[in-house]
């Protein structure tokens, strides 16, 4: 089984990003990259795929020199092959139609029987690169995958998808077929130390692609800025205007409505205890015998 997995190398979440708002890029300063969770995910159900069926996973993503860091991650995992598409006219990969399109342009040249990427990315996070690259390649598409298994009397995919609130869709998908994974079988698998260096010096192929040389032409949108979330405001306790100046400025300065008590009382201990606890919860009507 020849299997493609798209993986892109971006900014980790965790920690705080800036952003140049003259070239809506972020700032590179103390920043750390890394391959996205979903694909992570993708990478460990193509290579499990490998590891029970046999075949080859290859790696390909759409980015600069420094996007091969992400490439030598997965080939770290077990990926035989690593290819990173670029085209100098390519100054950001910010529309997901111009990724897909020029995703499946590097596709139409490899053997794949699949093509496995993460239900979103790290980076754009549009959720739309895998459904476009189905598209252009007339291929069927599952998004939200959980579970794949390769049934090897029907060459056919057997796949749960996530239907919310825990349900799960079962399907039963042909091949060629292109999905989107949102969680693995098992734990992406951590490289080893061999791996890892087998992929430091392991070649990363480079092909160059024209955008403009095949489908699409040109990019449908276009991000214009990015901003922080707004943070949101907490509710700021007022005092009711009908009270006295001493008794609203006795509420602030209490902090506000004061939080209501529940009843209380002494228990005795041991026995006495016991009985006085049974006798308060059949009277609140608890207890009905």
């Amino acid at each position: 089984m020849d299997i493609l997995v798209l993986v892109k190398y971006a900014p980790e979440r965790a920690g705080p990003l800036a952003v140049d708002q003259d070239t809506r890029q972020v700032v590179e300063t103390g920043v750390v990259y890394g391959l996205g969770p979903y694909d992570l995910m993708a990478l460990e159900d193509a290579l499990s795929l490998k590891d029970k069926h046999g075949g080859a996973v290859t790696a390909v993503t759409l980015g600069p020199a420094k996007d091969e860091e992400g490439l030598r991650e997965a080939m770290a995992m077990g990926a035989d092959r690593a290819i990173r598409v670029w085209h100098p006219e390519l100054s950001s990969v910010d529309d997901p139609w111009l990724v897909a399109g020029v995703l499946a342009q590097a596709c139409r040249s490899l053997r794949y029987d699949v093509v496995l990427g993460g239900v979103r990315s790290a980076g754009v996070s549009s959720g739309l690169v895998v459904t476009y690259l189905a598209s252009i390649l007339n291929i069927p598409v599952v998004n939200g995958v959980v579970s794949v298994e390769y049934k090897t009397n029907s060459n056919e995919l057997l796949l749960q998808r996530n239907a919310g609130k825990g349900d799960r869709w079962v399907l039963e998908c042909r091949l060629p077929a292109a999905l989107g994974i949102e969680k693995s079988g098992s734990e992406p698998r951590y490289p080893t130390m061999y791996g890892r260096l087998a992929a430091a010096g392991a070649t990363v192929s480079v092909w160059e692609i024209d955008p403009g040389a095949g489908e699409p032409p040109e990019p449908l949108t276009e991000l214009i800025g990015l901003t922080k979330a707004r943070p949101k405001p907490k509710k700021i306790f007022t005092p009711d205007s009908n009270l006295s100046a001493a008794d609203r400025m006795k509420m602030i300065l209490s902090g506000g409505v004061s939080k209501k008590k529940g009843p209380t009382g002494t228990a005795s201990e041991g026995a006495a205890g016991a009985r006085q606890l049974y006798d308060y919860l059949k009277q609140a009507g608890i207890l009905k015998s």
